[in-house]
């Protein structure tokens, strides 16, 4: 049986991917899936932002809940992923730039987007940094390694930078960084503790 952990985290992935689907269909017609981010889809003087910001929310929102209930039994990755869920939610309220072809938007309220981004990354990756860390610390006989925050890191770091290498799919590649986000923090709430997830 899931634990109400997961479902309230699948409902926010949920809420994500259907806002992250539906939304390019109501925005700019020059917003492209394939370049453009979602941050961008919800960003400043875009059509229907609250559409994607209100994924944002619910996906940070159910983060950060779900993390806080886990907070005493698994302090290491709950903790990150609090902050994980707190600065998805500042990054709906501060919004990215539009669009060049919708024009407009204030630089500051982007720049605090773009702090509230980089603390969601390093929240993410140290969130798979501490399940490394507690999976070593439980099962040091064992020596298991736990590949997919294994791979969560090496995402969290390379993909933002063939983002900025390849801004043509940037769109793809962001997602593609979020699917991976979804598996990973869905899993994180399984009905072991600290050093064992049950999936």
């Amino acid at each position: 049986m899931l634990s109400w952990q997961k479902i309230l985290v699948a409902s926010g992935i949920t809420a994500f991917m259907l806002a992250a689907f539906i939304g390019p269909f109501m925005s700019h017609p020059a917003y492209s899936s394939v370049s453009h981010s979602v941050s961008e889809l919800a960003g400043q003087n875009m059509p229907n932002a609250w559409i994607m910001r209100t994924g944002f929310v619910a996906f940070g929102g159910a983060t950060m809940i779900a993390a806080l209930s886990r907070l005493r039994a698994d302090p290491a990755v709950s903790s990150t992923l609090c902050v994980f869920g707190a600065a998805m939610i500042a990054a709906a309220v501060w919004s990215h730039l539009p669009i060049a072809a919708a024009g407009g938007g204030e630089r500051m309220e982007n720049d605090l987007h773009s702090v509230a981004a980089s603390v969601m990354g390093v929240a993410f990756a140290s969130a798979c940094a501490a399940r490394l860390w507690t999976q070593r610390t439980h099962h040091r006989a064992q020596a298991q390694i736990d590949w997919l925050s294994a791979a969560g890191l090496v995402i969290a770091i390379g993909v933002p930078l063939l983002m900025l290498q390849f801004p043509a799919v940037a769109g793809v590649l962001q997602r593609g960084m979020f699917l991976f986000s979804f598996v990973w923090v869905f899993r994180a709430f399984g009905r072991g503790a600290a050093g064992g997830m049950a999936a």
